[in-house]
C-alpha cells in the first residue's frame, strides 16, 4: 500500500486525541463555518495557533560520517523540503499503518471538527480510513495503466471525492455546496492533527545565507498544495522578515512540487524540467547542487542529470541510505552534512 509522498513526519510526534487539546482551546474553538471566510493560507494560520500537547523528542544526527568537503562553482541550490529542510514524525504509509491508533486519531478529529460522523457507515474512523487509501490507490492504479511511473495525486482532490460520496449521504459542508474550498480546509485539518511539521535548526539562516550569496536556490520535492503554506508558516515563525518567505527565498521557476507534476520521485520528470529551466538561465548542470535526505528518491535521480549532490545526515529518522537496493548500495555523495548551517561551508 502506498503513501502520500511528502507527508512524511520526523522529529516531534504528536497525539490527536481530542483529550490533549487544551480545556480552553477546546471551549474557544471557533466551528469550521466561522472560518469560512478565510483563505486556506488564513486558515491555516489560523490552525497554527490552535494549542495541543506535543510529545517532543530530540532529532539525533545519522550516525555515519559527514564529509564537508568545499564544491567549486555552484551557482544553483535546489533543496528536497520533507526530512531535509522540514522535520516530520509520521512516516510512509507503511509505518503509519504500524502507527494505525494516531492515524485513526487524526480521523477521528477530522469527523468530529466537520461533523462527518452520521454520514460515515459502521465504525467512522475506520471507515473514512479505507475510503482515503482506496480514492489514492484508485488514482494511482489509474495513472500506472496509463505508464505514469510514481504517481502523485492532488490530496484536495482525494477528499473532494471523498466529500461528493458522503453528500449522497447527505452531507453539506457547511450548508452549502461541497467544493474544493471545503476539501482544501479539510484535507489541511488532517494533515495539521496528524503531524506537526518544524524546521530543522539552521534551516531558515542556511537558506537566507545562500540567497545572500547571489544564488539561484529552488526545491524539488514530493509535497501537497499545503507544503508551500507550512513552510512560510514555519519561516515566518523562526524570524524571517517576509511575509512570503517561499517567495522570497526561493526563484519561482525552480520550484517543482510533485502534485503539480502529478508524479513523485524517484521519477525524474522534476529533475529533468530544473535542469531545462536552469540550462536556460545559463546555468549548468554540474554548477548546481541539490540537497536531500533520500539515496533513492532524492540523490540518484539528480545525479543522473548531472547535479552535483549533499546528502543531509542530520536527522537520523529521515536519513534514507536504501542500501539494500543495488543502485544506491556504492552510491556516494559529493557531501554529507550532518546539521544544515554545514552547507555554507559547503559553497560558501
Amino acid at each position: 500500500m502506498r503513501w502520500l509522498p511528502g507527508v512524511s513526519f520526523y522529529g516531534i510526534i504528536v497525539s490527536p486525541s481530542e483529550n490533549d487539546v487544551a480545556p480552553q482551546a477546546r471551549r474557544d474553538r471557533p466551528l469550521p463555518e466561522r472560518t469560512m471566510g478565510l483563505s486556506i493560507e488564513e486558515y491555516a494560520e489560523h490552525l497554527s495557533k490552535r494549542r495541543f500537547r506535543r510529545k517532543r523528542y530530540e532529532i539525533a544526527p545519522a550516525r555515519i560520517a559527514g564529509r564537508v568537503r568545499r564544491i567549486e562553482r555552484v551557482e544553483a541550490v535546489l533543496w528536497d523540503v520533507y526530512g531535509t529542510l522540514m522535520a516530520l514524525a509520521v512516516g510512509d504509509l507503511a509505518s503509519a499503518l504500524e502507527k494505525q491508533e494516531t492515524m485513526l486519531g487524526a480521523f477521528r478529529r477530522t469527523i468530529r471538527e466537520f461533523r462527518l460522523g452520521k454520514f460515515l457507515d459502521g465504525a467512522p474512523p475506520e471507515t473514512l480510513l479505507r475510503m482515503y487509501v482506496g480514492e489514492i490507490e484508485k488514482t494511482h492504479r489509474r495513472k500506472i495503466a496509463r505508464g505514469v511511473s510514481s504517481p502523485e495525486v492532488k490530496i484536495e482532490l482525494i477528499w473532494l471525492r471523498i466529500l461528493k460520496r458522503l453528500e449522497s449521504k447527505g452531507y453539506a459542508a457547511n450548508g452549502g455546496e461541497t467544493g474544493l474550498d471545503s476539501a482544501r480546509r479539510i484535507a489541511y485539518f488532517f494533515d495539521d492533527v496528524y503531524q506537526t511539521r518544524a524546521l530543522y535548526p539552521g534551516a531558515r539562516e542556511t537558506l537566507e545565507g545562500v540567497k545572500k550569496l547571489g544564488l539561484r536556490q529552488g526545491i524539488i520535492s514530493n509535497a501537497q498544495f499545503y507544503t508551500p503554506i507550512a513552510l512560510n508558516i514555519l519561516l515566518r515563525r523562526a524570524g524571517h522578515k517576509s511575509p512570503d518567505p517561499h517567495t522570497d527565498l526561493f526563484d519561482r521557476g525552480l520550484v517543482f512540487y510533485s502534485y503539480r507534476l502529478g508524479v513523485s520521485k524517484p521519477n525524474p520528470l522534476a529533475f529533468e524540467r530544473a535542469r531545462k529551466r536552469l540550462r536556460a538561465l545559463g546555468i549548468a548542470p554540474d554548477r548546481v547542487l541539490y540537497v536531500g535526505n533520500d539515496a533513492l528518491n532524492d540523490m540518484i535521480p539528480a545525479r543522473k542529470v548531472g547535479f552535483r549532490t549533499a546528502l543531509f545526515a542530520g536527522d537520523k529518522e529521515s536519513l534514507k541510505l536504501r542500501k539494500d537496493r543495488p543502485e544506491c548500495a556504492s552510491f556516494r555523495a559529493d557531501a554529507v552534512i550532518k546539521s544544515l548551517s554545514q552547507l555554507l561551508q559547503i559553497i560558501g
